[in-house]
């Protein structure tokens, strides 16, 4: 009788909803015998919770789906449970699935049919020992409530697969690996790699997204590898890794070539031994904080890429003495030494690609009686390092141009760049359009295309061969979406003077006073904007001219602004929100000459001479505009590029002394 009772007890119920006689009910103990979930007798129905015994094993079969539904319960794996492709858990509330003693889960999903983990609110998966998992979704579909890590490795492995949706991503420790998966859309932190662990070929994107002042990955005596983290949307919050514990960060593209990605790419805010080389750094508004000395830091062959603007307080370095004050990361580190006056931190053989201007990207500690942490950054890279990552192409835009779309970006500076591709996209899935084999190109028309089209591009090395080239460094993860260009005149102001869209903030266009002077302009354009003039004059404004011109004595030539007046006659420049190579005037007579492309806009000359206000009104009428210059590089641009052209452009001055 106790035998029989016993028996009962074993063989719970626990229902599967398939009808067949060879479907047998789950027990909830599996401590005597061996058991499978066929794909048969799918769906299973589970309202218990499950344990596998030492020395059992649970196998699903491929295709299996389990709805493990109730709240609060969880399968407790003590000997083994081997998953097979295809499988689909949905997860109840609080629910989860856990490895104890020297119990295994096998997890294994293929790149065509993976293994699905899915429901609300559910508390992840918790491996202690030797498990693997493979080709799997890992997702919290709403509610991240639960408090502690999704995923929890102790001494295993997940690779290929996807941890979505939860407030915390995985915690990889004692010797685990995550290999070639996608953590994103987490709430706070998306990953802790301690004790030895390893982390590669992994992408890392929309972290902490309710969270603030923060690391996104968190790297403690551990090696990062090969990774690559950002931001879908510009943000100034958080910081991308943080190092520690001596630990190592190589061959990474942390942040991107556009956009805002956090407050600092890598923190590396206590301990010695850091080990950071030949990573791409940029977006973030330091790109790396240190705090205090770093005895022993290894930091060399790595490149700031990406947009950097140091009036606005953006940084490639920042030497912290204890607390942050930078935006979204005022965290506390190590403080330097009262007794130490000056220290210099060891930045050498680096490229920093984004400025041509290296001290104004750093901040050295400067604590007002002697500076304590100096960077030391000469000697530095004129090129990124081969053993870097290729860097992301920046810049990215396409125009319609008749039928065909135009799409043009950044060239990437790599001795070893071999060319680039560029790809479509639908969701994540990215299709090859165009394999660019010409590397000085930086742009390529697509010929009947659809400008509504989503692209992306790469850049490539030599040393692609199409075998995992992303996760190796030798083709560049995938750029930002190419930014479509639109044209849209504005032409209201108070003066009715504004031609197109906000004015120009750039002043640097004028010929130097006395041709070798300061001032920044000659001494006969001062006086023409201020002294020559009235207000009353409706018709007589100074305006932009620019051409060819001499230094003093006339032994060299150089591009430079002159001050004309608006009703001297002259020919004009005029630029088009497009790339297109022909346009069409209505006048009764004259052309516009094409001078070339830049940043996917489009420059011609008039074939006429004419007062600077018609041209206005003409480039106006046409769908153009007189060329309006917005930094030194589109000014040597046209210089180098475009021969030179004389003619007016978009600037005027409204009132003496004044100008837009």
């Amino acid at each position: 009788m106790v035998r029989l009772l016993l028996v009962f007890l074993i063989f719970f119920s626990l229902s599967n909803t398939s009808r067949g006689q060879e479907c047998e009910s789950i027990p909830q103990v599996l401590d005597t015998v061996d058991f499978t979930l066929k794909k048969s007798c799918s769906p299973y129905t589970i309202d218990k919770s499950l344990v596998v015994g030492e020395g059992r094993t649970l196998t699903v079969e491929d295709d299996v789906v389990i709805n493990f539904l109730t709240s609060e319960k969880y399968i407790d794996v003590r000997g083994t449970m081997v998953i097979g492709s295809g499988v689909t858990f949905n997860m109840g509330q609080d629910t989860y699935i856990k490895t104890e003693n020297s119990g295994k889960l096998e997890v294994n999903g293929t790149v065509s049919d993976s293994v699905t983990f899915t429901g609300n609110n559910w508390r992840g998966l918790s491996l202690k020992k030797e498990s693997s998992i493979k080709y799997s979704r890992i997702l919290n579909t709403s509610n991240q409530n639960y408090w502690d890590w999704f995923v929890k490795l102790e001494r295993s492995t997940i690779e290929n697969s996807r941890i979505s949706g939860s407030r915390y991503g995985p915690r990889i420790s004692n010797n685990s690996t995550i290999k070639n998966s996608k953590v994103h859309n987490i709430g706070r932190v998306g990953m802790e790699l301690t004790g030895n662990s390893t982390a590669t070929g992994n992408l890392f994107y929309d972290i902490n997204k309710n969270e603030s002042n923060d690391n996104n990955v968190y790297v403690h005596s551990s090696t990062f590898n090969s990774n690559r983290i950002y931001s879908t949307s510009n943000t100034s919050n958080n910081y991308a890794v943080r190092s520690q514990g001596g630990s190592t960060i190589m061959y990474n593209t942390i942040g991107g070539s556009t956009g805002q990605h956090g407050s600092v790419g890598i923190s590396m805010r206590y301990d010695q031994n850091h080990t950071i080389k030949y990573n791409n750094i940029g977006g973030y508004t330091s790109n790396i904080a240190i705090h205090g000395y770093k005895q022993n830091l290894d930091f060399e062959g790595n490149t700031f890429f990406g947009e950097m603007n140091p009036s606005t307080g953006q940084r490639n370095v920042t030497i912290v003495n204890g607390q942050s004050d930078i935006e979204g990361y005022t965290q506390w580190g190590d403080s330097f030494s009262d007794g130490i006056l000056s220290i210099k931190i060891d930045l050498k053989n680096n490229y920093w690609g984004n400025t041509s201007d290296i001290p104004s990207t750093i901040d050295d500690y400067n604590d007002e009686i002697e500076r304590k942490g100096i960077v030391e950054y000469d000697p530095d890279l004129t090129q990124a390092s081969n053993l870097a990552p290729i860097t992301i192409p920046g810049g990215v835009t396409k125009a319609l141009s008749g039928t065909d779309v135009i799409l043009t970006w950044d060239a990437v500076t790599a001795s070893d760049l071999n060319g680039y591709k560029i790809y479509s996209k639908v969701g994540e899935v990215h299709s090859l359009v165009e394999d660019i084999t010409d590397k000085t190109l930086t742009s390529h028309t697509i010929s009947g295309g659809d400008i509504e089209t989503t692209f992306v591009i790469t850049a490539y090395d030599t040393d692609a061969d199409g075998d995992n080239d992303q996760v190796e460094g030798t083709e560049s993860w995938y750029s930002t979406e190419f930014s479509k260009l639109s044209f849209s005149l504005t032409i209201s102001s108070d003066d009715a003077l504004t031609t197109v869209g906000a004015a120009s903030t750039f002043d640097d266009l004028w010929g130097i006073e006395n041709y070798d002077g300061d001032s920044g302009m000659y001494v006969r354009n001062y006086s023409r904007t201020t002294d020559e003039w009235s207000v009353s004059e409706q018709y007589r404004h100074p305006v932009a001219h620019i051409q060819n011109d001499c230094t003093e004595g006339c032994n060299q030539n150089y591009y430079a602004g002159e001050v004309y007046f608006s009703n001297w006659s002259s020919n004009a420049i005029v630029e088009v929100n497009a790339l297109v190579t022909t346009l069409e005037t209505s006048r009764s007579s004259g052309q516009y000459y094409y001078l070339g492309q830049y940043k996917g806009h489009s420059y011609f000359r008039t074939s006429w001479n004419d007062e600077w206000f018609n041209h206005r009104d003409q480039a106006n009428n046409d769908g153009a505009y007189l060329a309006v210059l917005n930094d030194q590089d589109e000014l040597n641009y046209i210089d180098s590029n475009f021969g030179r052209p004389r003619g007016f452009y978009g600037y005027y001055a409204n009132q003496a002394g004044t100008g837009n």
